[in-house]
């Protein structure tokens, strides 16, 4: 009996022992994580600043290396594209849902009832509209 309580002891003192090497290891990956942000935030700050500094030179029609006319042409158009991507997707967002005509008709025979949204008429024990699929009542 002592041997099995030895074991038990042996065993959880393993598994306390697992358990604080686990918890001391995710402790150091997440203090690196947190390193890696501020150091990948800092980074991305600078590349903003490299490229507004870029593009202001481009402005100015100031001379520059080819590699980076090349690179202040592709953000101008970048800048472009991303203002048209901007305005589509508020264009988007503003649209109002218009329910349209059943894309094909329902052939009815018998009692029948209307869609509440839509209109399109379908048999009565039709409980989701075949045209725009909302619930019936």
């Amino acid at each position: 009996m002592q041997d099995m309580f030895d074991n038990a002891k042996r065993a959880a003192g393993a598994m306390v022992s697992r358990a604080a090497w686990e918890a001391e290891r995710t402790q150091r990956i997440s203090a690196i994580q947190r390193e890696l942000g501020l150091l990948q935030r800092e980074r991305a700050s600078l590349l903003d600043q490299l490229a507004s500094a870029v593009v202001e030179l481009s402005r100015r029609r100031e001379a520059m290396p080819p590699a980076l006319k090349a690179i202040a042409d592709r953000l101008a158009t970048m800048e472009d594209e991303v203002r048209r991507a901007q305005t589509a997707i508020q264009t988007i967002q503003s649209e109002k849902y218009q329910p349209t005509a059943a894309p094909y008709s329902v052939s009815v025979s018998g009692p029948e009832k209307a869609c509440a949204t839509c209109g399109a008429r379908m048999p009565a024990t039709a409980r989701f509209c075949s045209s725009c699929g909302a619930r019936l009542s």
